[in-house]
């Protein structure tokens, strides 16, 4: 039987994402469930909501392109106090046998979530499902890899997909962590992570580096949350995403080192569609242009910078475990050293057991 899907979706200025999203998970979905507005310490809204227009965009959409009924916008009076509030608020609505948590800005391409669907319905004893990412960074042909996306919580891919019914919870945003009606954390079951979803040609599409708008409210917000550890996340923008002065820190998430690469997959039909309007200023949206960047990655220095990185990555992992932040003593980072061997371990240990 196939599975039914419920998509969970946080957004805040979802603009120009959130009705090409939605335009590509509405064939797959039986739920597609918004919690909109603003948690503590963003930045950019009105009263807690949007300022863009994401919430007329989602009325429009409701009226114009969901015959089926299977939309659902969740607000609030005032600011929410966390994103972890939010994901519980789409939560509670879910009625499907999965629920699938979705950033406004992470895409599928319709064979990936096509592959989920059969992979689900050939075996209903899947508790979750994690993928790796690919982020893009100023363009669709750019994308950016680095230390930071290949250990700590999110070595295994980022959890997704979640088996879903009563009694089950949503209980943490990050990372997302749902349990069963026992209280069980579903990473405890059957948990197929990057491993298995990577054989599948899956993979989660994250443009969360692609516009000015996005970065600089992201930045603005990462700095500002004490969980992030990302005071100067306002300098990296102006310093690096915008003058790529740094062009091994090019991730927002820091960590260690991190590069770009020249993206040659396949995107949506969804984001094609909408970065061909971007182009031809039918769809009015700041972009900021990778000529640079280009320029850069051309050079053999860079190249050769980037190869010795994705040599030296294991070795990291290995010896400091979790990203960021730095080290702060001798003992704080043998005792990162010693958490990251046990988690290899662990690791090793599931892929014998799987």
């Amino acid at each position: 039987m196939r599975p039914r899907i419920s998509f969970g979706i946080l957004v805040l200025n979802g603009e120009p994402f959130i009705r090409y999203l939605l335009r590509s998970i509405y064939p797959f979905a039986y739920q597609i469930l918004i919690a909109e507005g603003a948690c503590a310490g963003a930045v950019g809204h009105h009263q807690g909501h949007s300022t863009d227009g994401t919430l007329q965009t989602l009325e429009e959409f409701c009226r114009c392109e969901d015959p089926e009924g299977k939309v659902q916008i969740i607000t609030r009076e005032g600011l929410w106090d966390e994103k972890t509030q939010q994901c519980q608020a789409f939560a509670e609505k879910a009625k499907g046998d999965y629920l699938w948590v979705c950033g406004v800005d992470e895409f599928y391409t319709p064979a990936a979530l096509e592959a989920v669907l059969e992979e689900l319905e050939k075996d209903p004893s899947v508790d979750m499902l994690s993928f790796d990412q690919t982020t893009f960074w100023g363009s669709i042909d750019v994308w950016v890899d680095g230390w930071y996306l290949h250990r700590g919580w999110v070595r295994r891919g980022v959890p997704r997909v979640f088996k879903w019914g009563p009694g089950y919870r949503y209980v943490e945003h990050r990372p997302d962590t749902v349990v069963d009606s026992s209280g069980t954390d579903l990473r405890r079951g059957k948990w197929l992570d990057n491993r298995h979803t990577r054989r599948w040609g899956v993979r989660m599409l994250h443009y969360s580096l692609l516009f000015p708008k996005q970065v600089a409210e992201k930045s603005a917000y990462y700095q500002r949350a004490e969980w992030a550890q990302l005071q100067r996340a306002a300098e990296w923008a102006e310093s690096t995403w915008w003058r790529l002065e740094h062009p091994y820190r090019v991730h927002n998430a820091g960590g260690g080192p991190s590069w770009l690469q020249t993206y040659e997959g396949d995107h949506p039909p969804a984001i094609l569609e909408m970065w061909n309007l971007i182009a031809t200023g039918e769809l009015v949206c700041e972009t900021r242009g990778v000529t640079d960047a280009l320029a850069i990655m051309a050079t053999p220095k860079y190249r050769a910078g980037r190869y010795a990185l994705k040599k030296l990555q294991p070795v990291a992992t290995l010896a400091f475990g979790l990203a960021a932040p730095p080290a702060r003593s001798l003992r704080d980072w043998r005792k990162r050293r010693v958490a990251a061997r046990k988690a290899m371990i662990a690791d090793t240990e599931g892929e014998r057991a799987d």
